[in-house]
């Protein structure tokens, strides 16, 4: 399952502009969700403050991509389903990051990849 997410007036503006908290917290919430992640890489851009962060799953692929001025991020997530069915792992995952967030509008695409 992919997951594409759009969180609009997030509450928690602080996470949407520091990448060392965000790291932190995505940890937590990757080990919640028996995610296990190879490595990631994130680029904090200097004139608007947000980041891209960028993980290579065991599964697959994460991404996401802040803009602290527009209180928005932007997320993708898919984990295929080669050895197990992942489906609610990734609705796990996404459920943990609106807890942190706390968008006020949430649009969501959820794509069935052929794996």
């Amino acid at each position: 399952l992919e997951i594409i997410a759009d969180f609009l007036e997030c509450k928690n503006e602080k996470i949407l502009s520091d990448l060392n908290l965000f790291k932190k917290i995505l940890e937590k919430i990757l080990k919640k969700s028996k995610i296990a992640k190879i490595k990631s890489l994130g680029y904090v851009f200097k004139n608007f403050n947000g980041f891209t962060y960028i993980s290579i799953l065991k599964e697959s692929h994460l991404a996401i991509h802040t803009w602290p001025e527009k209180k928005l991020a932007n997320i993708d997530i898919f984990l295929c389903n080669y050895t197990q069915d992942n489906s609610k792992k990734v609705k796990n995952f996404l459920q943990e990051l609106k807890k942190e967030l706390e968008p006020q509008k949430v649009k969501q695409k959820n794509i069935k990849r052929i794996t």
